[in-house]
């Protein structure tokens, strides 16, 4: 066998065996410690240099001559396997010896040191040799480095190494620098105060904490300075006043009126949670003169038109979502009122209905042509309904009117008043109000409120009390409203909280529901609030249009079991079993189902053993009892009170869970352990190319994670792998077996995971086409009728807002963390509330804001900066739906996107160098085509575009290339 010699670094030379027990193997304490001179034999090398110091007259360096060290002696300790790299004497000078700082500062130290009359150290040394070591071994070895290290130790301009030339200068130098500033080493004392706020102890501060004590500080010097020049006081608060203003007394300013509530749990112990009820976050929105413009709404009847919540089935058609009454030129207009009509005959009026919105801009109202004729002996009603605009409208006919004398009429039948249009003559709108307590000077000249509606949407989710997301869970409810633009239902200042308990001994979210519905019908009758809009009080109605959740959750509050049970969906009567031989046919998943009714979850709960017989709806293997139908959870019968809420349609099918945490998640899980288990070279390509892609230009958010861990992946994970990993298997895949099996499960949801489910071979398959998420997206096109497009009612910024309620819960004790998390939202809306100049009722029961000297504060601090900094602004949600295409960002080399030209033209253009190279599509192939991307050529290395003279629409995915192709990635959000 042939020795492995061991290679060492330049500079470095081999050292010999230990030949006994306890002989270091260093070579300068191996060899012998005696003076070329006088032949004196020594122990410890100090020794020898403080004797040719002393006896010599040798002070500063021992055998400069470089001519006593003998070129043999020299290479017999060189590595006999770097022939390369010979060690000479001259670059051993230079290079790193293997003596450590420690060793060197005890050489500085030896006059500290006592000699015996044999000439020995006194103490022990860990440097002492064996007295069976030959005296003369190495000397000139010995004298060499001794004199290097001498010279390292008395000389200060050494530049052998920055760190011991340091301790080398502190060593020998006694003298004080006496040129140092006042405040030296710190640049000034605010300096070093903050720096000991950020370093003196254990406690962590962030970044963004210091940014934040940062501009508190520069605001309250200007403050006071602003007080010295006004001849004012100046104090700053003590810490009680700031932590515990909510229960001094003397304090002003007003706080949020949290609810408790007592519940009871398993072992019939019980706990106290807490409620930002939905009221009060509403009466705070209502009184901000910004928030109450934009949290009321009207219907949106624009045709074929779906993009807000407004446009959507429910609050189009819905009874309680219609608006009864506008205000035109100071003239209220309600339903059932008559209206005179510009430019129209005399004897044509308006059976006002409701009023709506046209593409949220224009007001309409929404009611029935009124004929009079001439000769009064009968009037006609019109059928068929009218929009009218309501700068049309005059005012309202007082005249009285006799209802016998009404008629229904459509051009072709005369006939008795139907019931919508004696409705309206004959009975007062429930909504319509009378003002009795003439509480604003604006309403003495009224004699009914005004009416404002807001819906809302609950979202209730789980989320961890620790950092290990595993333990200590909770659930809570958030709420949003409805009316807000997409952009503000976003943000983080517009998702409000309401209550979260632990989940423990069976509590959960469920029981906090019987507080929150009783709050909810309340404001489905109508509340009389202040409006900062209108300066007056007003009856606001507030509607649940929605909750949002995961699956789970979701049947839970629908009052079904699990969704492994056998009648999973909350929508409709279908059978799903997950461990099953064989698949139904494709029709059975695809087709329709009898569906569930809110009559049905009505029935269900009668009895409360869940026997009750559901009628109108056939038989499933005998089965038609609620409790066999899966109507079993009861915690959740209180929504059934709420007249606005319909179980079976205002829980949609949410896109996270349905198809990122759904389909994504399947497809790319079994991809990876179970397609690709076996062929570790195809998994270990493909893990390349991902990770790879984390150089694309045009993907905003990074893939960090490994593919092996696809199990525990969130949401936002697989919105980036369904944008990449099509196009890296179309391209990078091509002829394996992988892309067939993968590409016939993406091709049409449920018709391809059905042939999917039917063609996999691979034994750890299970079944996708009969999990009930599946199922459910077959409701997908009912919930986009209802409430627009999917991302109105997606819950990503929900399941975000968790890591906020999470870093609460940590600065906890945990006695009473529903306490404590609902008091520090409550002052957190609440101190918004008063920066914002919104109104509230005092301790003497008036109406109050905030006084001039705030509001003068706050126009001096209009730049943004202290909203960004103080309100939450910098903590802003991250876009996980982002092109890439932020305001202000500096596209960088190799960046690929749609450029518009001064033309208007769009060109494809790839960024070098602030130019724009041009590129064309290459006429897409039917392979392009069926994977959903294209090939981009360039035209030429002369053909571009100086930057600054185009304008970016859309980035664009282009990391792959094809030989001299680019790949065009058609997948990635906004390519279209």
């Amino acid at each position: 066998m042939n020795r492995v010699t061991k290679k060492l670094a330049p500079g470095r030379v081999s050292v010999p065996t230990p030949r006994i027990p306890g002989q270091l193997n260093f070579s300068l304490v191996d060899i012998g410690k005696s003076c070329s001179l006088c032949e004196k034999t020594f122990k410890d090398h100090w020794n020898l240099k403080r004797h040719l110091q002393r006896c010599h007259d040798i002070m500063e360096t021992v055998a400069d001559d470089m001519s006593i060290v003998q070129e043999t002696e020299y290479q017999d300790i060189q590595m006999s396997d770097s022939p390369k790299n010979p060690l000479t004497p001259s670059e051993s000078v230079e290079e790193e010896s293997d003596v450590d700082n420690e060793y060197y500062n005890s050489i500085l130290n030896y006059d500290e040191c006592e000699e015996s009359d044999d000439g020995s150290r006194v103490g022990n040394s860990d440097f002492d040799v064996e007295e069976n070591t030959e005296p003369n071994a190495g000397i000139p070895l010995f004298n060499h480095i001794l004199n290097n290290m001498s010279a390292f130790a008395d000389n200060n301009e050494s530049s052998i190494d920055e760190e011991d030339e340091f301790q080398s200068e502190v060593f020998n130098s006694t003298a004080w620098n006496r040129f140092t500033p006042n405040t030296h080493p710190f640049k000034d004392i605010q300096t070093m105060i903050l720096l000991a706020l950020v370093n003196g102890d254990n406690d962590m501060i962030s970044c963004r904490m210091l940014k934040k004590i940062l501009f508190t500080i520069n605001l309250l010097l200007k403050i006071h300075e602003e007080a010295i020049r006004k001849d004012i006081s100046f104090k700053l608060p003590r810490l009680d006043a700031l932590w515990n203003y909510q229960t001094r007394k003397g304090s002003n300013i007003p706080i949020f009126k949290s609810k408790s509530l007592d519940v009871t749990l398993s072992d019939s112990t019980k706990v106290t949670a807490f409620l930002n009820l939905p009221s009060e976050h509403i009466k705070l929105l209502a009184a901000d003169p910004i928030k109450s413009k934009s949290i009321f709404s009207l219907p949106d009847r624009m045709p074929n038109q779906s993009v807000c919540l407004q446009q959507g089935e429910k609050w189009r058609t819905n009874t309680y979502f219609q608006q009864p009454m506008f205000t035109h030129n100071n003239v209220d207009f309600w339903s059932g009122d008559i209206v005179l009509l510009k430019d129209c005959l005399p004897n044509i009026r308006f059976l006002v209905e409701s009023f709506h919105t046209m593409d949220t801009s224009n007001v309409f109202s929404h009611g029935y042509i009124f004929r009079t004729p001439k000769d009064g002996c009968s009037i006609g009603i019109e059928i068929n309904h009218t929009d009218i605009n309501i700068e049309s409208f005059l005012s309202v006919d007082t005249t009285p009117l006799n209802t016998s004398l009404c008629c229904s009429i459509s051009p072709d039948t005369i006939i008795l008043l139907i019931p919508t249009h004696r409705k309206l003559l004959e009975e007062e709108h429930f909504l319509k109000r009378l003002i009795c307590d003439r509480t604003d000077q604006e309403n003495n000249q009224r004699k009914y409120y005004k009416v404002k509606i807001a819906p809302v949407i609950l979202f209730s989710d789980d989320t961890s009390g620790n950092t290990s997301k595993q333990f200590h869970p909770y659930e809570s409810w958030l709420m949003k409203c409805a009316a807000l633009s997409f952009e503000e239902r976003c943000s983080i200042e517009n998702i409000l909280f309401i209550s979260a308990i632990p989940k423990k001994k069976g509590a959960n979210a469920a029981l906090l529901l019987p507080e929150i519905v009783d709050d909810l019908k309340k404001l489905e009758n109508g509340v009389v609030m202040f409006s900062a809009e209108d300066n007056a009080y007003v009856l606001v109605v507030s509607l649940l249009l929605l909750i949002e959740a995961d699956t789970p959750c979701h049947s839970e509050l629908c009052g079904l079991g699990a969704p492994n049970s056998t009648y999973p969906c909350r929508k409709c009567y279908i059978k799903l079993q997950s461990r099953i031989p064989k698949l139904n046919e494709v029709e059975y998943y695809t087709n329709r189902h009898p569906t569930r009714a809110k009559d049905h979850y009505i029935q269900a709960t009668s009895t409360p053993d869940r026997d009750t017989v559901i009628p109108d709806i056939s038989y499933f293997d005998n089965k038609n009892t609620a409790e066999e139908l899966s109507f079993k959870n009861k915690s959740t019968d209180k929504l059934l009170e709420l007249k606005a809420y319909d179980q079976s349609k205002d829980t949609p099918a949410e896109i996270l869970h349905y198809i990122l945490l759904g389909i994504a998640k399947y497809l790319i899980t079994n991809l990876v352990k179970v397609v690709l288990n076996k062929n570790k070279k195809e998994l270990e390509e493909l893990f390349d190319y991902v990770k790879d892609y984390k150089n694309s230009r045009g993907i905003s958010r990074v893939f960090t994670r490994s593919l092996t861990h696809a199990g525990s992946f969130l949401g936002r994970d697989f919105k980036v792998l369904i944008q990449i990993l099509p196009v890296i298997l179309a391209i990078k895949f091509a002829d394996t077996e992988v892309l067939h099996e993968v590409d016939s499960a993406v091709r049409s949801l449920i018709e391809a995971l059905h042939k999917y489910d039917t063609n996999c071979k691979h034994k750890k398959h299970a079944f996708y086409t009969s999990k009930p998420k599946v199922h459910l997206l077959t409701h997908l096109p009912e919930d986009l009728q209802r409430f627009g497009p999917a991302l109105n009612y997606e819950t990503e910024k929900g399941e975000q807002f968790n890591k906020h309620i999470c870093e609460h819960l940590f600065h906890t004790n945990r006695m009473n963390t529903s306490k404590d998390i609902c008091l520090k939202f409550g002052k957190q809306y609440m101190t918004r509330h008063i920066i914002d100049g919104s109104s509230w009722i005092g301790k003497n029961g008036l109406r109050e804001t905030h006084e001039k000297a705030i509001a003068e504060c706050m126009q001096q601090n209009s730049d943004g900066k202290f909203h960004e900094t103080l309100l939450s602004g910098s903590r802003e949600f991250a876009d996980n739906n982002s092109t890439g295409l932020t305001p202000g960002r500096i596209l960088k080399d190799n960046t690929f996107a749609l450029f518009r030209q001064s033309n208007r033209h769009i060109i494809i253009g790839m960024v070098l160098f602030s130019k724009v190279y041009h590129l064309y599509i290459k006429y897409p192939s039917a392979h392009a085509v069926h994977n959903n991307y294209h090939l981009a050529l360039k035209y030429a290395d002369d053909i571009y575009t100086p930057l600054d003279e185009l304008k970016v629409v859309c980035l664009l995915d282009m990391h792959l290339k094809v030989g001299c192709k680019y790949v065009v990635n058609l997948n990635k959000f906004g390519s279209y």
